[in-house]
Formats: C-alpha cells, sequence, structure tokens
C-alpha cells in the first residue's frame, strides 16, 4: 500500500518526539550525576526557567503560565521554597499580591539547567542554518495552529480537562515528587507542586512550544 505524504510527515514528527524522549533522558540522568536538576520533576524545573527570564513575577500569574493542575504547581513552589531556591512575599507595590523570587541559590541552578538545555538545543538543531530554522518554526506553528483548533473544536470539555490536568507536563512528575504531593494532599484533606553551534538563530525560541 502506497504511503502519503501525510503519513511520511507524522512518521517522521513521531520520531523525532521519540528521539527528543531520549535526550531528555539521558540530559536528565547526566544532570542528576553532575547535581543539575537536584532530584526535581519538570514542573519545578520550568518554575525556575520562567523565573530566570521573567523574576519577580506575581504567584497567580506564575501557576497559571505553568498549564499544569494547581496542586501541582502549587506543590513545585512549595517543595522549591522549602529548599531554598524561590522565596514568595507581598509586593511592594500591593501587599495582597504574592510575588515569586529566585534566591541567589536558585538562581544558580536555573542558570546550569539552562546551559544543559543549551546543549541539548544544539544537537537538535546543528547543521541547520537561519532560512531553514525559520522555516521549520513557521512551519510547526502552523501545525501546531490546526491540530489545537481542530481538537479543541471536536472536544473541548476533554481538551480543557487535559490542559488543566497538566497535559504534557502533568505526567513527568517523578515517583518521589508524586508521593511527597499526595503526602502534602492528604494532609490538607486531613486539616481541612549565537553560540549554538551551526544553527545561528537562537533554538531557545524554537523549543518554547514543546516545554
Amino acid at each position: 500500500m502506497k504511503t502519503t505524504l501525510s503519513e511520511k510527515i507524522f512518521k517522521q514528527i513521531r520520531h523525532t518526539m521519540g528521539l527528543l524522549q531520549k535526550e531528555r533522558f539521558v540530559q536528565a540522568a547526566k544532570g542528576r550525576k553532575d547535581g543539575v536538576y537536584q532530584g526535581m520533576d519538570r514542573v519545578q524545573v520550568r518554575v525556575l526557567g520562567d523565573l530566570l527570564e521573567k523574576d519577580n513575577q506575581p504567584a497567580a500569574e506564575l501557576l497559571k503560565s505553568m498549564h499544569v493542575h494547581q496542586n501541582m504547581a502549587e506543590f513545585a513552589l512549595s517543595r522549591l521554597e522549602a529548599e531554598g531556591y524561590i522565596s514568595r512575599a507581598g509586593s511592594e507595590a500591593d501587599r495582597h499580591v504574592i510575588e515569586v523570587t529566585l534566591t541567589d541559590k536558585g538562581r544558580a541552578i536555573a542558570e546550569k539547567q539552562k546551559a544543559s538545555r543549551e546543549e541539548t538545543l544544539t544537537t537538535c538543531f546543528e547543521g541547520l542554518n537561519e532560512e531553514e530554522g525559520t522555516q521549520l518554526l513557521t512551519l510547526l506553528e502552523k501545525w501546531n495552529a490546526n491540530l489545537t483548533t481542530k481538537v479543541k473544536a471536536e472536544n473541548e470539555a476533554e481538551f480543557a480537562e487535559a490542559d488543566e490536568n497538566g497535559f504534557p507536563c502533568g505526567g513527568d512528575f517523578s515517583a518521589d515528587s508524586r508521593a511527597q504531593m499526595m503526602q502534602m494532599m492528604q494532609g490538607m484533606r486531613g486539616e481541612h507542586g549565537g553560540g549554538f553551534g551551526h544553527f545561528s538563530m537562537n533554538p531557545m525560541k524554537m523549543m518554547k512550544m514543546w516545554r
């Protein structure tokens, strides 16, 4: 049976996703060995990465940007604060607004995590020039927009539920994090988380859609 162009493209995308998962596994293993991730799950790493880009964010704004279940995001903030990576305090402009800030310890580890991600991106996009990178980004944005529009239109309730429960991010919690989050929730119920090789365009922009 003749394979259609769409099937060939989808097969390559699926293969790419598998390779990215393997690369993330390798980088995570290296990070654990080098102490870069300190036993953090993906949501906690994302929090540090977002704060590195924009520090002193209102907690509500930061939680919303995570696109995971609120309990998961709250747990991530609580654990990072307990470990001394972030601090939470009332805003000077409005004490009713709680702002989340990187500590010196948090900034140092976030910088290391960023360097690890950029190493992965350099490998992913080595050999692509500026024009090819721009074309790839444009095609991916168009494909994602088409897919999002179609899926959301036909399955709006399920789409909203998936977004609320943190897919794809929600499935990336480590066993340790899940156990600690369950303990926390049970307790709450009892009482009442330039230099990119040959690729000259910064690939971090392209990877935001996959974070």
